[in-house]
């Protein structure tokens, strides 16, 4: 069973042992490989993780896989600015560790990470107008801060 159905039955042991399981095969693939498919599939799984860290109040634990992410997908965009699953990956994990952010009770540093996500989530609504996701996700993150 997957790390993330494990969670979702409740199954929190199998589901960390999943989720370190992953992390430990995306480690060795990604020793030899930045393939930006495999760097997102990765990103994804990373969230997904840190979700799990969230539900059980592990907000290091949860800071720490989005902080990843984000740091990712950074080299992701410098790499490839006109992908925009790496620009969207990146933006979701950054208003992740916002969201972390403010429940710890740093708010002065959440608040400069939501305006950063804010910018890069109307950056990919301007570039890529056809994609009606992105100006969901803008009005949803405009609507929460």
């Amino acid at each position: 069973m997957s790390a993330v159905k494990s969670r979702e039955s409740g199954e929190r042991a199998a589901s960390e042992e999943a989720f370190q399981l992953a992390d430990r095969v995306y480690g060795k693939l990604l020793e030899n490989d930045r393939d930006l498919d495999l760097t997102l599939a990765y990103s994804k799984h990373l969230v997904n993780w840190g979700g799990s860290c969230e539900e059980v109040g592990d907000w290091e634990g949860a800071k720490a896989r989005y902080r990843k992410v984000v740091e990712a997908g950074q080299s992701l965009a410098a790499a490839d600015q006109a992908d925009s699953q790496a620009r969207l990956v990146r933006a979701t994990a950054q208003g992740n560790v916002a969201s972390v952010l403010v429940q710890q009770g740093h708010c002065e540093e959440a608040d400069s990470l939501f305006g950063e996500t804010l910018d890069l989530l109307r950056e990919l609504v301007r570039d890529f107008p056809s994609f009606p996701d992105y100006r969901l996700r803008l009005a949803g993150y405009l609507l929460s801060v």
